[in-house]
């Protein structure tokens, strides 16, 4: 991650995408990092660097209130993105966004 600087969102589809640049570098992307329906179309993503384990996490809710996480380990590849509750888990929760 070093000195890069990055925005995440999801698509009409759900997928979650990435812009990114490097320092004073150009903007790069937007890339896909995945499938239809990682979150809600169009809804807020929320996330947070992990500096002890050197990791950025981001979250997704989907439309039936599950919630989904993806993450990268420092400049290495992004993980697939993991299931971590099921159906409903989300449904009467607010999007926050904050830091650490």
């Amino acid at each position: 991650i070093g000195a890069a600087c990055g925005a995440v969102g999801a698509d009409a589809t759900g997928a979650l995408g990435v812009q990114w640049k490097d320092h004073d570098g150009q903007w790069r992307g937007p890339a896909k990092l995945t499938g239809p329906g990682f979150a809600a179309p169009g809804s807020p993503i929320t996330g947070f660097w992990q500096p002890v384990y050197h990791q950025l996490h981001v979250f997704g809710i989907t439309s039936d209130g599950t919630v989904n996480m993806i993450y990268k380990t420092d400049n290495g590849k992004w993980n697939a993105p993991d299931r971590m509750t099921g159906p409903g888990a989300a449904s009467s929760c607010r999007v926050t966004h904050g830091t650490r």
